[in-house]
């Protein structure tokens, strides 16, 4: 069942992603589609790094992988049009500090959007997010540990594209 707040980002945001979706590969009830990828914001949960990850495998994703600049800015204006806060991105370096990763797939990052001096190197600080305390949600790193909301992205099986 979609949220009275996921209803609302629907309607708030009803003039973008990819209309021209096909019925199979529409995303499931409430996420937003954008391209060839589907996003949640479990506004109503707040969890740590690891506990958002498995809240996003079990509806079927993974915390999002941001792979460009134009996937960053249509986040961030889902993040911005809905007043959410601090968001999880699936980006970790909890294995070697100060090399950031996808969590899940282990692979380097082509795009980051971090805040001018992040991620600050803390051994404490091993996990991303959106920071709802600047005002383009630029990247921080956080404790892994701190609660902050899932946002999971969901690619459906048949567009062939991963994260």
């Amino acid at each position: 069942m979609v949220s009275f707040v996921q209803l609302l980002v629907i309607i708030a945001l009803g003039g973008y992603g990819d209309v021209s979706a096909q019925p199979s590969d529409v995303c499931p009830n409430g996420w937003i589609r954008y391209y060839d990828s589907c996003y949640w914001v479990g506004y109503e949960q707040q969890l740590s790094f690891v506990e958002a990850e498995h809240y996003c495998r079990q509806h079927n994703g993974h915390l999002i992988h941001v792979e460009t600049a134009d996937e960053n800015v249509f986040i961030v204006d889902v993040l911005h049009k809905t007043k959410a806060g601090n968001c999880w991105v699936g980006l970790s370096d909890m294995d070697t500090e100060g090399k950031w990763l996808w969590y899940g797939t282990q692979t380097t990052p082509e795009y980051t959007h971090w805040f001018p001096g992040e991620p600050g190197g803390s051994n404490n600080e091993d996990c991303a997010v959106f920071a709802a305390h600047h005002s383009d949600y630029s990247w921080d790193d956080y404790p892994c540990s701190t609660t902050q909301h899932p946002l999971c992205e969901y690619t459906p099986e048949n567009t062939g594209i991963i994260g």
